[in-house]
């Protein structure tokens, strides 16, 4: 029983820890060697690495605890009753600002501070890899470089990118993106993590994504894996799943929810749907990136919502 409690204790302690460095990196007053500092805090045992990871998604969550403390309306996915209570504490002080900046896009993601190259709220980013491999960076994207003698690497920390490998079978290129990695020689293919999940898109050639399992993937597959690991591989709409790279959103008979939260994804503010009926209705349609004001307007019309607006980019749909 006492090794029981010492692990507990411990254990929370590490969880303190890692919420101390999500509130510093994104308390506005971040340096560099803070970064610097993180990564190798994060490198000490795995159990640092995954109560960090943790500790970044309460973060996350618990937004929308804050906005319910600041008298915004809550997410559909209102948090338990331990999280609203850290999210009012938070809101309290000028970490739950920071923590509401972060949610409505205005603050960088804690990944961000990890990062070799990252994106802000609707920022895309075009990176020469130092092997002449281009990776493209997707909205609020966070990526690191682990290029060694032996293999070409990246880590995907936040968000998505497509990566074109310059072939070279005597290095594999690797991408490391939550508890998995996709291997390949040379070829196109994206990557994004997102809500703890990953979804890898062969576009041409093939490409070997592990997660406790191992699958190859053809171009026109779609695999995703979590924590858990490997989750089923199938086919995929590939030209909507890289539409972002041509600047545009493509939607194919998904829910109003599903829309919803992928243009949150290329705004700031966020919206907030307050008609259950309504989320479930199917849409489809192509939206440009650079006028999304425009595919809000067309979304109010074309279900018979309500919209109000407010500041920072804050809209209720009813």
């Amino acid at each position: 029983m006492a090794d029981h409690s010492h692990d507990k204790v411990a254990a929370e302690a590490l969880q303190r820890e890692a919420l101390a460095w999500v509130v510093r990196l994104t308390s506005g007053a971040a340096t560099r060697a803070d970064a610097d500092a993180l990564k190798a805090w994060r490198r000490r045992t795995p159990a640092h690495d995954t109560a960090f990871r943790a500790a970044a998604r309460l973060w996350q969550q618990a937004g929308a605890a804050a906005t319910l403390a600041t008298g915004m309306r809550p997410s559909p996915k209102l948090p338990g009753r331990r999280m609203v209570m850290a999210g009012a504490a938070l809101a309290a002080g000028a970490a739950g600002v920071m923590l509401v900046g972060v949610r409505l896009g205005y603050v960088p993601e804690p990944g961000a501070w990890l990062a070799e190259h990252s994106t802000g709220t609707g920022e895309q980013k075009r990176v020469v890899l130092p092997d002449g491999s281009v990776a493209e960076l997707n909205t609020r994207t966070s990526l690191s470089l682990r290029f060694t003698p032996e293999q070409r690497g990246v880590e995907l920390l936040d968000g998505e990118a497509s990566f074109a490998v310059t072939k070279d079978a005597s290095r594999p290129f690797v991408v490391t993106a939550g508890r998995g990695t996709t291997t390949v020689t040379g070829t196109l293919f994206t990557v994004r993590d997102q809500d703890d999940v990953v979804r890898v898109v062969c576009v041409e050639g093939s490409v070997e994504v592990r997660a406790r399992e191992m699958a190859r993937l053809s171009a026109g597959d779609l695999a995703t894996y979590d924590d858990h690991g490997l989750h089923s591989v199938a086919r995929a709409d590939a030209a909507a799943e890289t539409a972002w790279r041509r600047g545009m959103l493509v939607f194919r008979g998904q829910t109003l929810r599903q829309v919803v939260e992928e243009i949150n994804r290329y705004r700031r503010g966020r919206i907030w749907l307050d008609n259950t009926a309504a989320a479930q209705r199917k849409l489809s349609g192509v939206f440009h990136l650079d006028r999304l004001d425009e595919a809000i307007v067309h979304i109010q019309r074309t279900l018979g919502l309500q919209a109000t607006q407010l500041p920072g980019g804050i809209i209720f749909l009813r």
